[in-house]
């Protein structure tokens, strides 16, 4: 059988390791590595709570407040239940009730796996080239930057920034695009505004003095007033009484609430959480920190007070009349009462704020029309004004290639300096013994955003070479590919069995075909949807590891010699990746 040895780009690597390692040496370093990747392919399309509770019915027209009876708002001895549980079914009935995204319940649900917190969270974000961009360019601002190179694959994002703040920017950019369909669309913005302040400040001040630090702070203090926001979305008539009550009718907030809602916000929120089947250890904790005049124990105390604060504080930072003089007073106030030095809450008020204003430029919000203000000396720069492509624009700001659809003479120039810089990354994460699983996942990153494929899966061999077995990849609908590309390891057309049996990639496609040539079959063509495959050959010294599938689910571009020749790149990396782990000997992967 004739091997494809390295290509030079690989045996000129520093870390290249010219001494023949055996199979049965590097096989049980990469077998645990893949096995802790496979993906539970569980059905996350279940029915939310409110659904169980009032299952559809055909023809029912959607209820308002009107409808409550008021025989039943009297079996609750504050007509609270009641009211609340027709709130709940107004909800479920309503065009806007969001089937919330599936890729960020998936988010929420990913544990903290000392293994995989970044692959899982780079392949939910990745589906969503949207969110990538808006993630990625956060990153690369300079007040959240935390190191002066560029970034460019949400692999690199997760461990520069954390696992859980980057899913946590997720799940409140989500909720924040959820939320844009409101009739009422600047209130309900400037509700989510207010949450996202809230986020940084706790996190800063959390970061600042560790009297505050606790499990999931930024989406907690995100979700604070959550009831509040479903309110101003969902009944935005009712939601403006409340306002009026209190601008003009002299009340307190809560008081007009009762008096319009005749049921707590908060419970509301808590009851769409649990709809959204957001986890129960979070719902808690917010169910703590809002329990009136309950002390709770130790750093618990400490952290209620100040979520409290930054909630009174963000009224008046943010507030467009407020003048800075009682700006400066209620901030030195506020330090006072969380036991803070005074500059220590002006420079982490500062920092917030100018990562509040990143955030703006990212959601495209205008402030002063959301009747808020960001009391900053630097104004912000339109970068991306006046551009003839906007896509291209985007793209470079958040340090990603334009899509391979993309037209225009700068098209090709991105995506090679893409490739350069990604490249890079991956050598610099190599060179400073970065885990294996974090590496792999930056080149299956690297090759999905920067060549330009549809999906991209690593498949492997199993030890006994009786099957190749999908692992994992990135892409649409690419859980449901998985189970398509089991395949026996001796089969003699199959193309991925083929491409380790004569160590060399296949490009194949549907349709007619010549005699003798690898194939899928039809119900694969169908089924994934793809209109151009290639697959290249893992070998270490003539070992088979596995096969990289790549696909097109459009007939154009084309895949080209180009498109190969990177992939070589690639494929390179991630010999020199699994040869250095195989090195380290059996603890490998625990580094």
């Amino acid at each position: 059988m004739k091997t494809k040895r390295v290509g030079p780009a690989c045996r000129s690597h520093p870390l290249f390791f010219r001494q023949p390692r055996p199979f049965f040496a590097i096989f049980p370093v990469v077998l645990e590595f893949f096995q802790k990747s496979s993906i539970s392919l569980s059905d996350s399309g279940a029915p939310g709570w409110a659904e169980f509770m009032w299952p559809r019915q055909e023809g029912r027209r959607a209820m308002t407040m009107l409808d409550i009876p008021p025989g039943q708002a009297q079996k609750d001895p504050k007509g609270s239940g009641a009211h609340l549980d027709n709130y709940l079914r107004i909800i479920s009935d309503s065009p806007m009730f969001p089937a919330f995204a599936a890729n960020i319940q998936e988010l929420l649900s990913i544990l903290e796996d000392p293994y995989y917190p970044v692959f899982e969270v780079a392949r939910v974000v990745l589906r969503d080239v949207s969110l990538t961009t808006q993630i990625l360019k956060l990153v690369n601002s300079i007040y959240f930057q935390s190191r002066q190179r560029q970034v460019h694959t949400i692999s690199s994002a997760v461990m520069i920034m954390g696992f859980e703040l980057v899913r946590d920017l997720a799940v409140g950019l989500k909720l924040f695009e959820n939320f844009q369909k409101s009739p009422s669309l600047d209130k309900v913005k400037q509700l989510m505004f207010l949450s996202f302040f809230m986020a940084l400040a706790v996190q800063e001040l959390a970061h600042q003095d560790r009297r505050f630090a606790g499990e999931e702070l930024f989406l907690t203090a995100l979700l604070y007033n959550f009831g509040e926001l479903a309110a101003a979305y969902y009944f935005p008539e009712e939601y403006r009484r409340v306002l009026e009550g209190v601008r003009e009718g002299g009340l307190s907030k809560p008081e007009a609430v009762q008096q319009v809602f005749h049921c707590s916000l908060d419970d509301l929120g808590q009851a769409l959480l649990m709809t959204w089947n957001f986890p129960d250890s979070l719902r808690e904790r917010l169910a703590d920190l809002k329990k009136p005049g309950w002390e709770l124990p130790g750093p618990a105390e400490q952290r209620r007070r100040l979520f409290r604060g930054v909630d009174e504080l963000s009224q008046v930072l943010l507030g467009p009349e407020v003048a800075p003089e009682k700006r400066q007073k209620v901030q030195e106030r506020m330090a006072r009462h969380l036991g803070l030095q005074p500059e220590v809450m002006a420079r982490s008020m500062t920092v917030c704020l100018h990562r509040l204003q990143e955030l703006t430029r990212i959601l495209h919000l205008d402030v002063a029309n959301l009747g808020l203000s960001l009391p900053l000396d630097t104004p912000g720069d339109d970068h991306a004004a006046g551009t003839e492509n906007p896509e291209a624009a985007e793209a470079a700001a958040a340090g990603r290639p334009a899509s391979v659809h993309t037209p225009g003479p700068d098209q090709e120039l991105s995506r090679l300096n893409f490739l350069l810089q990604v490249i890079e990354e991956i050598n610099q994460a190599i060179a400073t013994r970065m885990p294996i699983h974090q590496v792999f996942m930056m080149i299956l990153e690297g090759i999905y955003q920067g060549i330009g494929f549809d999906r991209v899966v690593f498949c492997m061999v199993d030890p006994q070479r009786t099957w190749i077995t999908a692992r994992f990849g990135i892409g649409k609908d690419v859980e449901a590919l998985l189970s398509l590309l089991k395949t026996p390891f001796a089969s003699k057309t199959n193309p991925l069995s083929l491409s380790i049996a004569h160590a060399r990639e296949y490009v194949v496609s549907p349709g007619p075909r010549p005699k003798e040539t690898p194939f899928l079959e039809e119900e694969f063509w169908r089924v994934s949807g793809a209109q151009a495959v290639l697959v290249s050959p893992v070998l270490i010294d003539a070992a088979p590891i596995g096969v990289i599938y790549l696909d097109r689910l459009q007939t154009l571009p084309a895949i080209t010699t180009l498109d190969r020749q990177r992939l070589q790149s690639f494929r390179d990396l991630a010999v020199i990746a699994l040869r250095l782990s195989s090195q380290r000997g059996q603890g490998g992967l625990s580094g």
